[in-house]
């Protein structure tokens, strides 16, 4: 699938994710928690953001392309 949204509506969206609106806290530290793997390794995804630190702050992207077109969203 893809997804038209203007500029106004990715902020509005990351205002919401900023805020812990839209799913329950519980859920929120599931998305943005990285994943651990059967072998107990750790990998750095969430339930569809991709999860880091870099210089001691986290980082949450999430990528996507469709039909020659490409977005994401760090933050």
């Amino acid at each position: 699938g893809s997804l038209y949204l203007s500029l106004r509506d990715l902020m509005a969206w990351d205002r919401a994710l900023r805020a812990g609106q839209v799913l329950k806290p519980e859920s929120w530290k599931l998305v943005f928690e990285p994943v651990t793997l059967a072998s107990g390794r750790r990998h750095p995804y969430g339930f569809g953001w991709r999860v880091d630190r870099i210089g001691g702050q986290a980082v949450q992207s999430h990528s996507g392309s469709w039909q020659g077109f490409q977005s994401i969203i760090t933050r």
